[in-house]
């Protein structure tokens, strides 16, 4: 996809002026942000768009641009239809596997994990078509990365081998037709909300919810001074909290080196959503992925996507003990489970894992998904003629990063140990067939992997090591995307209290409330079709609402400041 290379610049030349009140206020200019603004503008309110960056786009600006939507028109072009409930059942499946029972109510999930998701299916297409009818974007569907299906492969085809799993996959497209990334996405949508004069006002971030006498959102302030106000409610749609230190150590799974999240992702709402008396979920998950270790200390903003599947075919992933752990061409979301394991000393053995290949993958020019992140030569990539040579200098790498790791050792006997596992998984490769951990025998595996080497019948995935060195290892550590938990919402994406009752006014969509994916990742475009469909059932709701008294709310503002001013 070229625009991954060569990306249109973010977009700029939106109106702004000094108002102080609008009927509805979006916090954050990414994908639900600028969905959310262009359909309530359509639907006639006045909108303000605020983002904490100097740019918008948010981390949609990065990503792949892919949406994940059931039942889609272009699906339907075809002669193709989904079942609601085939649909919502897997859902469950992937994103609540500990909680699904086949033969229980809801298959296990909590009635209002329930209705997001049912929420979901029953307006994820209306969305898609409203938003393309309103010329927010072009849609086509995500092709296959290796031409040999009719469309990408679904990320979970042991659960659903369906003809529907290949269609439901969406990206943007560009005049011409073709698939596009999420650059592009954002420049249209960007195109879009400045053709309306929609006001976007960049470096504001919010820091706290205006409500009236009643609890109802009437507005927010920031860093920006005076407050400003909103006659019919707020949507949130700033992102997760990857890059907020405090919420990681207090939430989070794990330790955490690095994120695709832009660097404003630091949640802010959820302290806001906190003091407003919502309920959080899912505030351990997020969209899991690697990163190389040396490049995620020297910036925890990743700004080059990550590892999305390890390279190559004879490659393995190992831990200081120099034994395999994983699947290495799992989707990403699974692969990256390992890292997060504990064990009963409650530490993270796996935090750092090694990615061990030989000369032919450290030199193959064949188009990728990973680029050249692991072509030599690279600063990060070492090589050793030898397991013993590598092994030596694997550990001194290691006591190289202690201020980013901690105290972390290989194993007595790793290079030893390695080398049976290489011998290993050589006989396995020869046969075609991983004994140990299944890998590349489903189609989802297959297409992300790419054309195999000339040569290799057996398995596409796998191919022995070469007999001699040199060999290469770089170290791989867990990053996410980013998170996803936050605030419960219901199937209006209003805010909802502890006790199930929604905070009026108040919405949310995308990163910065729980994912309707729980701790899975539904398929390509898991993050993206969900902010465009939660965006749209916001923006619906928000401008039926009826307009707030927002004298008395500009009123009690004073109040509070005056009050705020003579305690300090």
């Amino acid at each position: 996809m070229e625009g991954l290379f060569n990306p249109p610049p973010r977009p700029t030349g939106f109106s702004t002026t000094d108002r102080d009140e609008f009927d509805v206020i979006i916090v954050g200019a990414g994908m639900a942000g600028m969905c959310a603004a262009i359909l309530a503008h359509d639907r006639g309110a006045e909108v303000l768009l605020l983002e904490a960056s100097d740019e918008v786009g948010g981390t949609t600006y990065k990503s792949g641009g892919a949406m994940w939507i059931p039942d889609n028109s272009l699906m339907h072009v075809l002669g193709i239809r989904d079942d609601r409930d085939s649909v919502l059942r897997y859902v469950v499946q992937v994103a609540h596997p500990d909680q699904y029972d086949a033969d229980a109510e809801y298959y296990g999930a909590e009635e209002w994990q329930w209705e997001t998701i049912g929420a979901f299916y029953d307006n994820a297409a209306n969305a898609i078509d409203a938003l393309v009818a309103a010329g927010a974007f072009r849609v086509t569907t995500w092709p296959s990365f290796t031409e040999r299906y009719p469309a990408i492969v679904s990320y979970h085809p042991e659960l659903d081998n369906s003809i529907q799993g290949f269609f439901r996959h969406l990206g943007p497209a560009r005049e011409d037709g073709s698939a596009a990334p999420g650059a592009d996405l954002v420049d249209q949508l960007g195109v879009a909300v400045r053709s309306r004069g929609i006001e976007v006002r960049t470096d504001h971030r919010v820091q706290r919810l205006l409500q009236d006498e009643t609890g109802a959102a009437v507005g927010v302030g920031g860093t920006w001074g005076d407050p400003i106000y909103a006659r019919r409610g707020v949507v949130f749609a700033s992102g997760g909290f990857a890059h907020n230190a405090d919420l990681i150590d207090e939430y989070w799974r794990g330790p955490l080196y690095s994120s695709c999240a832009v660097a404003t992702a630091q949640g802010d709402f959820i302290p806001i959503a906190r003091e407003a008396g919502a309920e959080l979920a899912h505030m351990q998950n997020g969209w899991l992925y690697e990163d190389i270790l040396e490049k995620a200390a020297m910036n925890r903003v990743n700004e080059d996507k990550g590892i999305p599947v390890p390279p190559g075919d004879s490659m393995i992933y190992v831990d200081r003990n120099g034994n395999r752990v994983v699947n290495e061409k799992l989707v990403y979301q699974d692969r990256n489970r390992v890292i997060w394991d504990r064990d009963k000393n409650g530490d993270y053995p796996n935090r750092v894992l090694f990615m061990v290949y030989d000369d032919y993958v450290a030199h193959d020019t064949k188009p990728t998904l990973f680029w050249d992140k692991f072509r030599t030569p690279k600063p990060y990539i070492i090589e050793g003629q030898t397991w013993e040579e590598i092994t030596e200098r694997i550990e001194a790498r290691l006591k190289s990063l202690t201020s980013v790791i901690g105290d972390f050792e290989l194993a007595p006997g790793f290079a030893e140990q390695l080398g049976q596992t290489v011998d290993r998984f050589n006989g396995f490769a020869r046969a075609g067939v991983d004994e140990d951990f299944h890998r590349c025998e489903n189609m989802s595996e297959y297409d992300w992997h790419g054309i195999p080497r000339p040569g290799n019948e057996k398995n596409p995935g796998m191919f022995p090591f070469a007999e001699t060195g040199p060999y290469y290892c770089v170290l791989i550590c867990g990053m996410v995307l980013d998170t996803n938990g936050g605030p419960k919402t219901n199937s209006n994406s209003q805010v909802l209290r502890s006790d199930g009752s929604v905070i009026p006014g108040l919405y949310g969509a995308g990163n910065c409330v729980a994912s309707i994916a729980g701790d899975g990742y539904l398929s390509l475009g898991s993050t993206l079709g969900p902010a465009a469909t939660f965006a749209y059932l916001a923006a619906e709701s928000v401008v039926q609402e009826a307009p707030r008294d927002t004298e008395a709310a500009r009123a009690r503002y004073t109040a509070d400041t005056l009050t705020t001013s003579q305690n300090s």
